[in-house]
């Protein structure tokens, strides 16, 4: 089997170019927002989401037009590990940890939230790296 990469992909509008940063809005919709009954029904919905990608080729973007921004499925992955997978982690084990040493689960609960916190403390300061790391690219539509 040959070694391909997936990418997942939106199509959205340029909303602004500032230097190598294009700034695209994407409108995310639920599975029944496309229902003839949405309009009536309160489960639809529609979220708009800017999306920054940097690009070396920005001036070719025009504010209004037609992109598509996307990325590899590794980097979703990579994103769905460092938000939920490794705090859960961090908080579970702060927790047992603190409680096997104290022989008190009480306090183990009380205290596994302070791992957590540290982590997110940690992933501030590392958000420059992260930005490097975890890049959206964008492309024009008609390459589509």
């Amino acid at each position: 089997m040959k070694n391909k990469e997936y990418r997942i992909s939106h199509s959205g509008v340029v909303a602004a170019v500032d230097g190598d940063c294009v700034s695209v809005r994407i409108v995310q919709t639920s599975a029944c927002a496309s229902c003839k009954l949405s309009g009536h029904c309160n489960a639809s919905e529609k979220k708009i989401k800017i999306i920054d990608a940097h690009n070396r080729d920005a001036g070719s973007f025009k504010v209004g037009e037609k992109v598509v921004v996307g990325a590899s499925v590794n980097i979703f992955r990579h994103s769905v590990f460092l938000a939920f997978v490794l705090p859960l982690i961090i908080m579970a084990l702060t927790g047992f940890v603190v409680a096997r040493l104290y022989n008190d689960w009480d306090l183990g609960v009380l205290v596994s939230p302070i791992g957590l916190i540290l982590y997110y403390i940690l992933l501030y300061f590392l958000r420059d790296r992260l930005k490097r790391e975890l890049v959206f690219t964008v492309e024009h539509s008609d390459n589509y």
